[in-house]
């Protein structure tokens, strides 16, 4: 009888144990000292914390809490214990094929969004390259059903107009829309005040489609932190500087946070520091794949 008893205890006491952890949020195979973070801690400042680590690039996947494994890099991405909390860890290609099954990311904007497409085929493991130049692109992303879609619309205007005519006019609406406009204002128009107006008619425009849309996720990238000295041309090194970027970036920061989440540009290669700058203007590659990795988890893929 006392045997009987004891394992009954014994599985009401499992139960119980089990129950605890699944109300409490505890991630499956989470030791119980590494709990995952309240959902409402896991803001996008979070998601951006970290630290640049100088080490050689070792194998993929790297190993906790790195996020990158660039081979062409000393300096790798790691994760802080916050952003862990969160749900922060490196999100390997087999992962990411069935992870983005039927998905369409859409790219709009200037070589920033270029570059951060190239990063989402390299995490996917894909041999696609991207389009160099002014120039729309759609391919397929290795996988089930995954595509990445490209629009050069390098001012914020033209942003806008792709947000509320061509986006949805789409048979396939994109699952998450990434925008970057920043540097093409910035080097021809050369006005903060006036891109604060451009962007928050944008902003407004994104709350529209948002609304016409309700699945769709809008991503906003943050000014890259820029290098006077490695910029090659007189109008990059007059226009580019780090003082107008900062006015820039600090346009897109006022924008509200509930029509775009944002995805730090500026925080990551400027934490990445003057070493980590391809051109003075747009960051290593390094920068990019860490920011797919912060950008994916983000978004809970």
């Amino acid at each position: 009888m006392w045997g009987g008893i004891r394992t009954r205890a014994a599985g009401c006491i499992a139960l119980l144990y089990l129950l605890f952890w699944t109300l409490t949020g505890l991630p499956s195979g989470t030791r119980h000292w590494e709990r995952a973070a309240p959902q409402h801690q896991c803001t996008d400042e979070v998601w951006h914390q970290g630290s640049w680590l100088d080490t050689p690039p070792g194998p993929c996947p790297p190993q906790p809490p790195l996020a990158t494994c660039n081979a062409s890099s000393s300096q790798q991405w790691a994760f802080s214990s916050p952003a862990r909390a969160c749900g922060a860890r490196y999100l390997d290609p087999t992962y990411l094929r069935r992870a983005l099954k039927g998905q369409t990311m859409m790219f709009i904007g200037d070589s920033i969004t270029r570059h951060l497409a190239a990063a989402l085929l390299r995490a996917v493991g894909s041999t696609d390259e991207v389009v160099v130049g002014h120039a729309d692109f759609d391919l397929t992303l290795p996988g089930r059903d995954a595509r990445l879609s490209f629009l050069w619309r390098p001012y914020p205007w033209n942003v806008t107009e792709a947000l509320l005519e061509e986006v949805p006019a789409l048979p396939r609406p994109p699952s998450v829309v990434i925008a970057s406009f920043c540097l093409w204002h910035a080097l021809h128009v050369r006005d903060a005040d006036a891109f604060a107006e451009d962007a928050a008619e944008l902003s407004a425009a994104a709350a529209k489609v948002g609304a016409r849309l309700p699945g769709l996720r809008l991503l906003l990238c943050t000014c890259p932190h820029t290098v006077t000295a490695l910029q090659g041309t007189a109008a990059k090194r007059e226009a580019l500087t780090p003082r107008r970027v900062a006015a820039y970036d600090a346009a897109l920061r006022a924008l509200p946070a509930a029509t775009w989440r944002r995805l730090g540009v500026a925080a990551l290669s400027r934490a990445c520091g003057d070493a980590c700058s391809a051109d003075g203007v747009h960051p290593q590659p390094v920068v990019f794949d860490a920011l797919m990795q912060v950008m994916l988890g983000m978004l809970g893929v």
